[in-house]
């Protein structure tokens, strides 16, 4: 999976230059890697909305799309995957969850919710712990 845009939301310009820079990552990904899958990471489920075009804009072209999102709140305020409005067979993943937060009821409870991945952000002041994490996630 390629996140051509990390938080695109935040940076500068208009709405419509960020989908154009959007639309010529993935055309520059179908020419050089078909087949690819690809995301743009935005900063919460709600601006999940900006992207939901890239599937049907594609559709006849070599390259699939994963919705993703960042979680910066409570996993409970977060809607089932299946209420997100998303093109028909569009997988989705939270992405950037807080590792300081409860992991295994984040995983259990997105599982549950129909969500197709997790990632969780680590940084030197939140390092990449696998035995914690297998701990956690049992």
């Amino acid at each position: 999976i390629f996140d051509l845009v990390n938080e695109i939301d935040g940076a500068p310009g208009t709405e419509l230059a960020k989908q154009q820079l959007v639309h010529d990552m993935v055309d520059l990904f179908i020419a050089e890697a078909p087949g690819a899958k690809l995301t743009v990471g935005v900063q919460n489920f709600h601006d999940l909305k900006y992207w939901t075009h890239l599937p049907d804009r594609y559709r006849d072209k070599p390259v699939e799309f994963m919705m993703s999102f960042h979680l910066y709140e409570d996993v409970d305020n977060l809607p089932k995957a299946s209420q997100l409005n998303l093109p028909a067979n569009t997988e989705v993943a939270i992405t950037e969850a807080d590792p300081t937060k409860n992991m295994g009821d984040i995983v259990h409870k997105a599982a549950a919710d129909g969500y197709d991945g997790m990632l969780f952000w680590t940084d030197s002041s939140h390092p990449y712990q696998p035995s914690h994490h297998r701990q956690v996630l049992q």
